[in-house]
């Protein structure tokens, strides 16, 4: 993780092949964006802005496209002046 990344990690699915993060600024998963995926179960945001909060939610995706649905969203934030203090676990 370098400087002023946000990591964020949570617990396998079974059955997923990749795993798409949303990031929002209020807890309301319609209006949060999706900033990446991977097909491990670890995310850094390296856009995350110091001193903002941010809800992030983790969608797994099947061999058939299907996305699960999201679930309850975790709260994180980069401090300012500090590489990190806040992620989801």
């Amino acid at each position: 993780m370098r400087s002023g990344a946000l990591p964020l990690s949570w617990s396998a699915a079974d059955g997923a092949i990749l795993y798409r993060v949303f990031r929002g600024t209020t807890n309301h998963f319609a209006s949060a964006s999706e900033i990446g995926d991977t097909s491990s179960t670890q995310f850094d945001d390296f856009s995350a802005s110091p001193g903002a909060i941010y809800h992030y939610w983790v969608l797994a995706e099947d061999v058939d496209n299907s996305l699960g649905t999201p679930g309850t969203s975790q709260m994180g934030h980069v401090a300012f002046g500090e590489p990190f203090t806040g992620g989801c676990q």
